[in-house]
């Protein structure tokens, strides 16, 4: 292996309370002959090496941190100019999008491929497995992936089908964009959107569309699908497909509606060494320590600004952050992205 002149520097980029050791590596890439590992150092993150994956997670939250600030901020302390150069559409890379039915998934495609665009068209209900060849990002920040978007109807036998092909089949994905939102799931039918209404009611009579103990209740409901739809998509992973699977990203859209809760959508899909985890967390913990090669991300992001009604007879939440801040988060989103794929 070729060798490496390593430095240890103090920085606080991350993490603002206290200080950590950065390795700094005088090269983007090694490579070796036999096994072609690769080292890359991620700005303001620890030197990390696939099959290295230790439980890191505060440099997961680390980085999510990194991008509320920016948002809060409204200007983006990423410096976007080490991505200049960084062109490549002659190989084209298999990502596989994931959630369940109203998260965001087709939202946030579109919104990666045209990264330029805030006011991107709103999307419709997918039926059917998407595939397209696409180019993420924009000028000659660019790279060619083949996109598969599985839809989120948890028994559609559209679903299972693409899901299982997809995992096993021989362009089996290299990486994963998993797609939740925190319990704010679009209901694309009139008809499961009345069958809710009426469960809600019937479990408690006082049942009161306009009270937020009602949005609550919602938010729960549409959590419970979402932690299935993921211990299942976990479960194929650890049975082992997808075994050129080497990251996943987890996509926590829509949060413009919940910007001022965020801490608690952090926490939620984040595990944290000195607090019990919940169930989403196990899952993801589990799924490291299963696929120890795995990189993982988890980031905020909003696709677009969008109203948001839970139940047609309930109160319409805003927006409530402005272009600005969504083009941070989608800027910061698809610069982990890019890392990924390259």
């Amino acid at each position: 292996m070729p060798s490496v002149n390593l430095r240890t520097v103090t920085s606080s980029q991350l993490y603002a309370s206290r200080k950590i050791e950065v390795q700094m590596v005088a090269q983007l890439l090694i490579r070796t002959d036999s096994v072609g590992l690769r080292t890359q150092r991620i700005k303001g993150d620890r030197l990390r090496m696939p099959g290295d994956w230790n439980g890191d997670w505060d440099t997961v939250r680390g980085q999510w941190n990194s991008v509320h600030d920016d948002v809060e901020r409204g200007r983006p302390s990423h410096d976007e100019r080490a991505a200049r150069g960084w062109l490549r559409l002659g190989r084209s890379t298999p990502v596989l999008f994931t959630g369940v039915a109203g998260s965001g998934k087709t939202m946030l495609n579109n919104a990666l491929m045209r990264p330029n665009r805030i006011d991107a068209a709103d999307s419709s209900r997918s039926k059917d497995i998407e595939k397209q060849r696409t180019v993420f990002g924009s000028g000659r920040k660019r790279i060619q992936a083949s996109v598969v978007v599985i839809p989120g109807q948890m028994y559609s036998p559209e679903r299972g089908s693409g899901l299982a092909a997809t995992l096993t089949g021989k362009a089996s994905p290299t990486g994963i964009i998993h797609v939740v939102c925190w319990g704010h799931n679009r209901i694309w039918s009139p008809g499961s959107e009345t069958d809710i209404g009426d469960a809600l009611r019937s479990e408690d009579p006082s049942f009161n569309p306009d009270s937020e103990l009602a949005r609550e209740r919602m938010r729960e409901f549409h959590l419970v699908s979402e932690l299935a739809e993921f211990r299942e998509i976990c479960g194929l992973i650890e049975d082992g497909a997808a075994k050129r699977l080497s990251w996943m990203i987890v996509a926590v859209c829509q949060c413009d509606l919940y910007w001022n809760r965020i801490e608690q959508a952090r926490d939620y899909y984040i595990p944290r060494e000195t607090r019990t985890d919940n169930q989403f967390c196990k899952r993801l913990r589990d799924l490291t320590k299963e696929r120890t090669s795995i990189r993982i991300a988890v980031l905020p992001m909003s696709s677009r600004r969008i109203s948001y009604r839970p139940l047609r007879e309930m109160p319409m939440q805003r927006p409530t952050l402005d272009d600005v801040q969504i083009g941070i988060l989608r800027n910061r989103f698809s610069s982990t992205l890019r890392d990924f794929l390259g």
